[in-house]
């Protein structure tokens, strides 16, 4: 990004505070593997080249005025790396380009081979095609995104990316002419007059700028570049540049512009930076710079950027030297490390960039910056410990963005703060300001981007608000504000986003927001507004989410809604509507979401609603739809929805045939629709045997509470996916359909309160990840599948008020994981399974009255190994034929909390070993052939106990029975 006067800009600020996590991963420089190119070889581990045929005694001739050259120009380094020619280097590579291939024929070698004439141009020329060379060998240039002229016989000047003396020179002519009469020809000229004096030092072929920013350079940045003395601007950014922060670029004296950010750089800035008085612009954000910064930064006068932002490793305070750059126009520090207060930097009467958002600041120290009138850009927010206020901030009448969010910044917001007429972002959230927004902010006429959520921000909105005609985005949800909506919001006629959700506004809608024709997206929910929907609303022809929910709406939905054409989200649940679905919703063709549940809404649910050919979520649930219609057939033009749920809407009629083409939905729920209050009775017919054409992704079925009838299609077997159904309290009949068994996935089982007959099929024990079988009340028969006891995830087993008979299978107590067992009301015969003390997370067993029609029902012996049962809670036999005694062991069952084995065959004494039983609250003996007393130890438990005549009760220990 660039200022108008041609310079980067940082980035801005998002509506989200960067975490330090998050801030990590977004530099790409910090994900790099800190590995070396294959074409760079650190010295350590230089390879040899092999031998080298004999030079003719001309190349011999230049290798020895190459030599001499280097070695008076270049670093002790790089000129070991040159001049050991059995070694393998770039620089060996460079050299050996310049003398064997380099085609160019503006080298005077015989100029630079004498040595009392030096010719500093020759010179020159060779040195920057030597120095060039190895940037191109080091760097990695072959895979350069642009590497145009380089390594050929043009001119350097014309290599992609360079820029020599002369090219400067016409440069700042081009802008000087571009600029003529804007007041800046007088400034210009001096600039140009400057530079002229300058360029007379040295020739028009002298490099001055290497630009390669962006350019897939990776590697280290070679000592040899000190060699371009004259070079002025170094803009390397965006690559792949490794290792530490080259210390040789603190003798590069003639640098004004040194962009290094977006790289993998590493370790501290050197206190060397103070060497280089010319720089202008300095960048080395987004690397992994470390340390602190130096306090000789604040000597380079001429300074007019400075970013170091991105990285995390930098440390200390914001030295107090800073405030020594007379000349700075941008700080960006943001994202690094630094802490402790702010320097006072009104001497800065240059800047108008400080963005120092998520760090470890503190104090009040910002607030200098107040007299500093050129600012555009105040970002410090996410440094939770700054502290202050916004008096005096009517003072930047220049500003532009306001940064804030997340720190203890608190107070009123000050009615100066009109002033700022020329702000066209304020991002505070999550800030301490008080009291009401100040209707001056209407003056604000620039302001595009006001965010204030989460503020304790009180009182309604003022009118005078509306001026604010050129807001895109405004968010003051999650505050206290109050009172209704002002007509003037009507004029925020280019706003495309507004969230005023969860406040506690009240009134009507008004009529003028029916002005804001580029609005996408509305969030007003979670208020106390009232009233109906205004007719307005439907000029929102680009709006995408309206959410209107959980406020006291009323009235019908008016047929202009139609005019959302484009809309996405509807969420106008938890509200008090009314009156039928219009036909105009036909058109909303990209509705994804549709949530207009908890109203009052009637009527038919219209065919209309096919139109919406890429909804994924419908939910019209608890509304009051016509009992005398249903889903109309073309629901199957619903080919993208995922959820559809009309739970206790109303609605009657049959499940259309068309649900089959729904064949990306997961969840139908068509639930509790009988209501006794419209004599209602919910949906009725048939399950379509097109359900199973939903067997790729059906998950959850559910239609209990309704009055449907008729046998189970076979194709439920087909729904692979199906993890819940729940078809109770209905009127199916018929066999449990053996192809239930192919429903593997199946985790809830619930067809309770039906007419289902004949046995429950065998093959229903290969659904092993069930866990929930819910069969209660209904007419099945025969014998209780063994094969149950496969299904080793079951924890709920529901079985009352049916016919089974037999006895309990002995399998059933394989089910470790079971805690629920009711049998209640069956023809179940013989004992307990002695093995049930295996069921160790057994917590309620019943199995009472299982004597109906002149069985006898259960028999034996209650088993000893019922004290294993830790965590038994309830216990019910009662209506059975158990015989023998109390088992002593049922006292360590110290979980228990209801015992009742009414109306069987026990005998013998109450068991003293009960008294363990530190949890009972509640004890049924009678109706047995038990005797002798109730033990001292179960009474003081304080249960309430009761026993036959023969048992001898204690005071106030416990009951006997119709005695």
């Amino acid at each position: 990004q660039f200022d108008q006067d041609g310079d980067r800009l940082p980035p801005q600020s998002t509506d989200e505070i960067p975490t330090e996590e998050s801030t990590d991963s977004s530099s790409s420089s910090d994900n790099i593997e800190e590995e070396p190119p294959e074409n760079y070889i650190p010295p350590e581990s230089v390879e040899t080249r092999p031998p080298q045929p004999a030079p003719t005694p001309e190349i011999a001739s230049k290798k020895d005025t190459s030599l001499a050259v280097l070695k008076r120009r270049l670093p002790v380094e790089s000129y070991t790396a040159v001049s050991e020619l059995e070694l393998k280097t770039p620089q060996n590579e460079a050299l050996d380009w310049v003398l064997y291939t380099d085609e160019y024929e503006g080298y005077d070698w015989e100029a630079m081979a004498n040595k009392d004439n030096e010719d500093e141009d020759a010179e020159e020329v060779f040195m920057q095609r030597y120095v060039c060379a190895t940037l191109y060998s080091v760097l990695d240039g072959d895979n350069w995104i642009d590497n145009s002229n380089w390594m050929t016989s043009e001119n350097v000047c014309d290599w992609y990316g360079v820029t020599c003396a002369g090219d400067m020179d016409e440069e700042k002519e081009e802008e000087n002419d571009a600029q003529e009469g804007t007041g800046k020809e007088e400034e210009n000229k001096e600039t140009r007059t400057r530079a002229i004096r300058k360029l007379q030092k040295m020739s028009d072929d002298t490099i001055v700028s290497l630009q390669l920013m962006g350019n897939k350079l990776e590697g280290w940045l070679p000592p040899d570049i000190r060699a371009l003395t004259s070079l002025e601007h170094l803009e390397v950014h965006r690559n792949r540049l490794r290792g530490e922060i080259p210390p040789y670029l603190y003798e590069m004296t003639s640098l004004k512009t040194l962009f290094l950010d977006d790289n993998n750089l590493e370790g501290p800035m050197s206190a060397d930076i103070g060497n280089l008085v010319n720089l202008e612009k300095l960048t080395l954000s987004e690397n992994k710079v470390s340390g602190e910064i130096p306090t000789e930064v604040g000597g380079l006068e001429k300074l007019t950027m400075f970013w170091l932002y991105e990285n995390k490793r930098i440390r200390g305070e914001i030295p107090a030297e800073i405030a020594n750059l007379v000349n700075l126009k941008s700080l960006a520090l943001f994202n690094t490390n630094i802490e402790g207060a702010i320097p006072n930097l009104s001497n800065l009467q240059a800047l108008e960039v400080f963005k120092v958002e998520n760090c470890d600041l503190t104090g009040d120290g910002y607030m200098s910056l107040y007299d500093v009138p050129t600012l555009k850009v105040l970002g410090i927010a996410g440094n939770k410990e700054l502290t202050g206020s916004l008096e005096g901030i009517g003072k930047l009448t220049k500003l532009e963005e306001l940064y804030l969010g997340e720190t203890q910044i608190g107070g009123t917001l000050p009615e100066e703060m009109g002033n700022l007429v020329n702000l066209w972002v304020i991002k505070s959230p999550e800030t301490g300001f008080t009291g009401p927004i100040p209707g001056s902010f209407g003056r604000m006429t620039s302001l595009k981007d006001l965010n204030l959520k989460e503020n304790a921000l009180t009182g309604p909105l003022d009118e005078g608000l509306g001026g604010m005609t050129s807001l895109i985005k405004v968010d003051l949800s999650e505050c206290s504000l109050t009172g209704a909506l002002p007509e003037s919001i009507g004029n925020w006629v280019n706003v495309e986003e507004v969230h005023l959700n969860e406040n506690s506004l009240t009134g009507a809608l008004p009529e003028s927001i029916g002005n804001w024709v580029n609005v996408e997206e509305v969030h007003l929910h979670e208020n106390s507004l009232t009233g109906a929907l205004p007719e307005s609303i439907g000029n929102w022809a680009k709006v995408k989410e309206v959410h209107l929910h959980e406020n006291t709406l009323t009235g019908a939905l008016p047929d202009s809604i139609g005019g959302w054409e484009n809309v996405e989200e509807v969420r106008l649940y938890s509200n008090a509507l009314t009156g039928a679905l219009p036909d105009s919703i036909n058109v909303w063709t990209k509705v994804e979401e549709v949530f207009m549940y908890k109203n009052t809404l009637t009527g038919a649910i219209p065919e209309a609603i096919g139109g919406w050919a890429m909804v994924e979520k419908v939910d019209m649930s608890e509304n009051s739809f016509s009992k005398d219609s249903g889903l109309p057939n073309t629901i199957g033009m619903l080919t993208e929805c995922e959820r559809l749920i009309f739970h206790q809407s109303g609605i009657g009629g049959t499940l259309p045939t068309e649900v089959g083409m729904m064949t990306k939905l997961e969840t139908l729920d068509l639930s509790q629709n009988k209501k006794a209050d419209t004599g209602g009775k919910g949906l009725n017919g048939e399950i379509p045997s097109e359900i199973g054409m939903l067997g790729g992704t059906l998950e959850n079925l559910v239609l209990f509470d309704n009055s449907m009838e008729g046998v189970l299609p076979t194709e439920l077997g087909m729904l692979e996916e199906l993890e819940v159904l729940n078809l109770q309290k209905n009127s199916f009949t018929g066999d449990i359909p053996t192809e239930v068994g192919q429903l593997t996935s199946l985790r809830y089982f619930d067809i309770e309160m039906n007419r289902f007959e004949g046995n429950l099929p065998t093959e229903i024990g290969i659904m092993e990840d069930l866990n929930e079988l819910i069969i209660s009340k209904n007419f099945l028969t025969g014998a209780f599948p063994t094969e149950i006891g496969d299904m080793r995830s079951i924890g709920n087993i529901a079985a009352t008020d049916n016919n089974f008979s037999g006895q309990i299978p002995d399998e059933l107590t394989n089910l470790w994981m079971l805690g629920k067992l009711n049998l209640d009301n069956n023809l179940f015969s013989g004992a307990i399974p002695d093995t049930i003390g295996n069921m160790e997370n057994l917590a309620i067993f019943t199995a009472r009255n299982n004597n109906r029609r002149g069985g006898k029902g259960l028999t034996g012996n209650l088993p000893e190994s019922l004290g294993r049962l830790q965590n038994l809670f309830q216990f019910d036999v009662s209506d059975n034929s158990i015989s023998g005694e109390i088992p002593t062991s049922l006292g360590e069952c110290t979980s228990l909390s209801e015992l009742s084995l009414y109306q069987n065959k026990l005998w013998g004494d109450v068991p003293a070993e009960l008294g363990n039983l530190v949890g009972i609250t509640q004890m049924n003996l009678i109706d047995n052939g038990i005797e002798g007393e109730v033990p001292e130890g179960l009474c003081s438990l304080g249960a309430e106990i009761q026993v036959d005549c023969s048992v001898t009760c204690a005071e106030d220990c416990c009951t006997n029975y119709d005695c």
